[in-house]
């Protein structure tokens, strides 16, 4: 019985690592792309830009610093002191859909002179960016059927 218990344990536990995947930063949206583009700007126009390409479906945020990172509800400011990050977006469409790449670079300068280095993100603010175009998305939708 000890060894049929340990047995179940550990496939459940080899299973359970397979299969867990990393954070998606895409999405898609069966919408015209003239309509997500309008929702990507509207979205992104409290991030200051540095590129912003409607033909190629491209923007960039400039560089925001730890004043201006975002934050999770549990998270301080001062564990971001000596981070910066920028996000660039991509907009593929293939009639009728439309799909959404979202990248968040995060780096961390440890020193005045050291050099950047670059830090996984938690994919916390690219999630709540997707849940935002998605949300913004329907909204316009329901308002044109209106």
């Amino acid at each position: 019985m000890f060894k049929t218990g340990v047995f179940i344990l550990s496939s459940l536990l080899v299973t359970s690592c397979t299969h867990t995947k990393a954070p998606v930063n895409s999405r898609t949206f069966k919408a015209p792309r003239e309509k997500v583009w309008e929702v990507l700007v509207a979205v992104f126009k409290s991030y200051p830009l540095k590129t912003i390409d409607e033909q190629k479906g491209y923007i960039e945020t400039a560089e925001l610093k730890a004043d201006r990172f975002w934050k999770a509800p549990y998270q301080r400011k001062r564990d971001f002191l000596g981070y910066s990050y920028v996000i660039t977006v991509n907009l593929s469409y293939r009639k009728p859909i439309a799909r959404v790449f979202i990248d968040k670079k995060v780096y961390k300068q440890k020193g005045f002179i050291s050099t950047k280095e670059e830090v996984p993100s938690d994919f916390l603010e690219e999630t709540v960016l997707l849940y935002r175009i998605a949300k913004e998305l329907s909204i316009r939708s329901r308002l044109d059927q209106l």
